[in-house]
C-alpha cells in the first residue's frame, strides 16, 4: 500500500450511514476513496440502493470490495491509488492483532447491550504498543439510570487512548435520513441531527486537516445528495 494512502479502521457497529456520509464529503473534496467490507456480519452492501453488486464495484465515485473477512484476502489487495481507505472491521477477531497498521481507528457504537458489550468484549483484546488513537462516537443514547460514564469505562483501555468523543443522542431524524439513504438512490443528508452534524465535519477535519471553509463546502453538496 502506498505510503499517501490513509488507512481507517472502523470498529463496532450501527456505523454505515456516518460512514457513507463521510465518504461522500470526501469524495467531493476530490479524493479517491475505497470501502473494504471486513467485518463478520457483511452488511455494508445491503446499505447502498443498488442491485448486482460483486464483490468489487462502484458506486457513485466510491469503490467498494465485499466479503473481506479473512486477513490474508486484505493484504493481496492493492489500494495504493487511493487518497483513504476505510476497512469496516466491525468485532472481527482476526483483524486483533494488525490494528496497529492503521493510522486511524473510528469506533462506533450504539448502548443497546447486544451492540455494545460486543465492542466491549473486542477492545478489552486489543493489544496495541504504542496505544492506539480512537476517536470514539456513542450512538442512540438515552438519559437513564445506566449513565454514559459506565459505558466510557467499559471500554475504557491502556490499549487505547481516546482524542475524541460524541455522544449522539437518541434523535427520529437521524433515523429518518438513515433509512431514507438506504432506499434512495442518493444520500440526502444536509438538515441531519445538529450533533450528527457536528460530528461529521469534526471527524473529517481530524482525519484529513483540511481548512473548515474546504470541509464544508463539500459538505453542502455532499448532503445535497450528489
Amino acid at each position: 500500500m502506498g505510503t499517501l494512502t490513509t488507512k481507517i479502521a472502523v470498529l463496532g457497529s450501527n456505523y454505515d450511514d456516518f460512514i457513507h456520509y463521510l465518504t461522500r464529503v470526501l469524495f467531493h473534496m476530490n479524493l479517491r476513496i475505497s470501502v473494504i467490507d471486513c467485518s463478520d456480519e457483511q452488511l455494508l452492501e445491503y446499505t447502498l440502493p443498488c442491485s448486482d453488486k460483486e464483490s468489487f464495484f462502484t458506486y457513485r465515485g466510491i469503490d467498494f470490495i465485499l466479503d473481506k473477512r479473512n486477513l490474508l484476502l486484505v493484504r493481496e489487495l492493492d489500494l495504493s491509488s487511493y487518497d483513504y481507505c476505510f476497512y469496516i472491521v466491525g468485532v472481527n477477531e482476526k483483524f486483533l492483532g494488525v490494528l496497529n497498521n492503521f493510522d486511524n481507528i473510528l469506533m462506533i457504537t450504539s448502548i443497546f447491550i447486544e451492540n455494545f458489550h460486543k465492542l466491549s468484549s473486542f477492545t478489552k483484546r486489543i493489544e496495541a504498543n504504542p496505544p492506539l488513537r480512537a476517536v470514539r462516537i456513542f450512538r442512540d443514547y438515552v438519559n437513564t439510570k445506566i449513565n454514559r460514564y459506565y459505558f466510557q469505562r467499559e471500554l475504557d483501555t491502556a490499549q487505547i487512548e481516546i482524542v475524541e468523543e460524541y455522544l449522539l443522542y437518541l434523535s427520529e431524524d437521524i433515523h429518518k435520513y438513515h433509512i431514507e439513504c438506504q432506499y434512495n438512490d442518493q444520500f440526502n443528508f444536509r438538515f441531519i441531527d445538529h450533533n450528527m452534524k457536528k460530528a461529521l465535519l469534526e471527524v473529517l477535519y481530524y482525519l484529513t486537516g483540511t481548512n473548515e471553509k474546504s470541509i464544508m463546502k463539500a459538505y453542502k453538496i455532499a448532503g445535497r445528495g450528489k
